[in-house]
């Protein structure tokens, strides 16, 4: 539901073209999703910029002769299904390479096509939990915790924008297409791997990793902070900000390791100073001196910073349904400077359904009449439309 369709809207941020291949009875499942705005779904909306909707009837030949029209002007193909999916459809990495020899296949799926677990039905949630990243999350003796942001849909989404580009480097030199798969628990693996690596190299499962020290949010007087003071030079910078040069001197803080090995006492002996005074306080005692740290900040914290309106970070898109709307740039950017210099909104549910067939595959008003009338097409629906309406 948001692997694949995040993906693409990174690599429609970098300047492809991106056209969505919908259903008509549902279209894209997080154009369901609430909260709304006039009808239309912030799940959606925030994954699904820059893009042309086109509705195809893919369990029609005529649908899929169209699918397969598309893949002969196309370089790359993404696709969201289980396993098998793609070959029920009659639309396999075979038959996609028999109309364009050139074509990119990314897979992105729950397990894969190779393991026990292919058919095996997966979202975010299952992928977190699996790969263990819930239970590091969670407090010793306490109710796993899962992270708020959808870490294994938006891992495999970036994997895959990533294989496309490699994909097509290596195009260059080949001139032939591949078929790359990207599984949520093997994207969600890959982030673990800083904290995984101690696993496999002897750690027993019931350690906790190994964290480096201080970092992490600690207590003040009326709130918390946020500090990262592990590397030594941040380190010798907290000590001389709390007061605390005596602590360089100490062998059990010498090096990186040391203080690894004596987070806990580290800890206790900085929230007791911390505790003393306020967030404030120590924010700016600790940016007049360098020492990594900031706020926990909310989300109106977050949209009120202006670094991002300074790199751009929130930029306003216009929509039909909802007038302008503020939006997360891209992270990629050319000295402050978005690769796309006007970002698309959302499209509208079968949208650009006609625009595609006349000016992309150069379809007769006649032929594309009839696909109409057939079913194997259809333009913009009617929840779509009567939202534009209202």
């Amino acid at each position: 539901m948001l692997a694949g369709p995040f993906g693409t809207m990174v690599l429609g941020d970098l300047g492809f073209e991106i056209i969505k291949v919908e259903e008509k009875k549902i279209g894209d499942y997080t154009r369901h999703t609430p909260p709304y705005r006039n009808g239309l779904s912030a799940y959606f909306f925030a994954a699904n910029r820059n893009k042309k909707s086109i509705i195809v009837d893919l369990k029609r030949p005529e649908g899929r002769n169209i699918i397969l029209d598309l893949v002969r002007t196309a370089d790359a193909v993404v696709e969201n299904f289980r396993p098998g999916v793609m070959e029920h459809l009659g639309l396999d990495y075979g038959r996609l390479m028999d109309a364009n020899p050139q074509i990119i296949l990314v897979s992105v799926n729950g397990f894969g096509s190779t393991g026990p677990l292919r058919d095996k039905t997966s979202f975010d949630l299952v992928a977190q939990a699996m790969s263990g990243a819930m239970a590091l999350t969670t407090p010793d003796d306490g109710e796993p915790i899962k992270p708020a942001i959808p870490l294994g849909d938006v891992g495999g989404g970036l994997f895959a924008a990533l294989g496309v580009v490699r994909a097509l480097l290596e195009r260059k030199i080949t001139g032939r297409g591949k078929h790359l798969e990207v599984s949520l628990l093997d994207a969600m693996l890959a982030q673990a791997a800083c904290v995984g690596e101690q696993f496999l190299l002897g750690a027993s499962d019931s350690e906790r990793p190994v964290r480096l020290a201080p970092n992490g949010v600690f207590p003040t007087a009326d709130g918390f902070i946020a500090l990262a003071a592990y590397t030594d030079i941040a380190w010798a910078a907290l000590c001389k900000a709390l007061g605390c040069e005596q602590w360089q001197d100490d062998p059990r803080y010498r090096t990186m390791a040391d203080r690894s090995n004596a987070a806990e006492e580290i800890r206790a002996r900085v929230n007791s100073i911390l505790a003393g005074r306020s967030t404030a306080h120590w924010l700016q005692t600790f940016s007049a001196s360098a020492v990594p740290a900031c706020p926990i900040a909310n989300l109106q914290m977050v949209f009120d910073n202006p670094e991002l309106e300074a790199r751009g970070m929130l930029p306003s898109i216009p929509n039909m349904v909802t007038g302008p709307l503020r939006t997360f740039g891209n992270p990629i950017q050319r000295h402050g400077r978005p690769y796309r210099a006007e970002m698309l909104p959302p499209p509208l549910h079968g949208q650009h359904t006609e625009e595609i067939l006349s000016s992309i595959l150069a379809y007769s008003p006649e032929r594309i009449k009839e696909l109409m009338e057939s079913g194997a097409v259809a333009g913009l629906q009617p929840e779509s439309a009567g939202a534009v309406k209202s």
